[in-house]
């Protein structure tokens, strides 16, 4: 994980957002993966956003700036 960056978190992998930035990523070449994204995909039920466990959206620490252009062009 040194090489990469996290820039954000997010409740489950179905948010409009997060669908939203992996493709904008996916576009601009930016590598990135998400932890916990399995985790919370197949135990929503039993997870929720007070259990602590919120999925993390790190990207190519080399792209940073890139990445957190994006980010914030879909979270504002």
């Amino acid at each position: 994980m040194d090489d990469f960056t996290s820039i954000g978190y997010f409740d489950n992998s179905f948010e409009p957002d997060l669908i939203i930035i992996k493709s904008m990523l996916e576009e601009a070449g930016i590598k990135y993966f998400i932890k916990n994204e399995n985790r919370r995909s197949i135990s929503p039920i039993i997870m929720n956003v007070d259990s602590g466990v919120a999925m993390e959206l790190y990207v190519e620490t080399n792209r940073l700036k890139e990445a957190k252009e994006i980010y914030q062009s879909i979270k504002e």
